[in-house]
């Protein structure tokens, strides 16, 4: 019997990038040990109202990058939020 799967690749919404959230720019022809920090500059958001691009600000240059190939690195204020979180396990 011939059945649709479902992929639920894209079905949990995340929250968007910011502007000033630090990101590393992935590129497929260079080992990750050499991606570029950058910070989001500006963000694009698309016709649903998600951002889908965002300009970003390296050291040598401004550029834009869709957020599938960005990382975004915590903060240290993010840091201390997991850490004040009560832990559910008992």
């Amino acid at each position: 019997m011939n059945q649709y799967r479902t992929i639920n690749k894209w079905r949990t919404i995340k929250p968007n990038l910011n502007v000033g959230d630090v990101v590393l720019l992935t590129d497929d022809l260079v080992p990750p040990a050499t991606w570029p920090l950058a910070r989001v500059t500006k963000l694009h958001e698309g016709k649903d109202g998600l951002v889908r691009v965002a300009s970003v600000s390296t050291s040598r240059g401004e550029y834009l990058r869709a957020i599938t190939k960005l990382i975004k690195l915590p903060t240290t204020i993010e840091i201390q939020n997991d850490a004040e979180e009560p832990s559910n396990e008992e």
